[in-house]
């Protein structure tokens, strides 16, 4: 497990050719509250919701993920969806460089059966894991351009024997 402050290097080599990386695990910001609104015309449904107090006078990069560890409309199935980006989990300080602001991120997985009115809200009563990492400059660069190829990758990953070795 990684720790904050660490620096983790990798280096593959494929085929002849070497890749290497390196980053460091960041301190996280933590949030000022974390909390639920219903959305208009739709007393049970709505985003989740949080304010963060963004550092002043750096780069501030952020990366977004959700987790829905049970449903509260009775639903018994309490089966946990592991945490997945959100639908723009990437996202810098450009525009709040310093301030407290709320934002709101959807639920990315009210799909399917979910009727149309409701697809991106949460249901009251939903338990919501919530994980929001901070990232450097050349993380959210990746992110920001990678994000749908990296939810393949890692699902790809996911399913690999546990014995193999990429």
């Amino acid at each position: 497990m990684g720790e904050v402050g660490k620096t983790y290097a990798l280096s593959i080599t494929n085929e002849g050719e070497t890749y290497t990386s390196k980053t460091s695990i960041l301190a996280p910001i933590p949030p000022v509250t974390s909390y639920w609104l219903p959305e208009p015309g739709t007393p049970n449904h709505g985003y989740s919701w949080r304010a963060l107090t963004d550092p002043s006078n750096q780069f501030d990069g952020y990366f977004w993920e959700a987790n829905i560890i049970g449903y509260g409309n009775g639903n018994t199935n309490l089966a946990d969806t592991g945490f997945e980006p959100t639908f723009s989990p990437a996202f810098d300080d450009t525009f709040f460089d310093g301030l407290t602001f709320n934002f709101c991120y959807e639920n990315r997985f009210a799909h399917g059966s979910t009727p149309d009115e409701f697809r991106g809200f949460y249901e009251m009563g939903d338990t919501v894991g919530i994980k929001l990492s901070k990232i450097d400059n050349t993380a959210y660069e990746f992110y920001k351009k990678n994000t749908f190829s990296f939810k393949r990758l890692r699902i790809f990953l996911q399913r690999l024997p546990t014995s193999q070795t990429i």
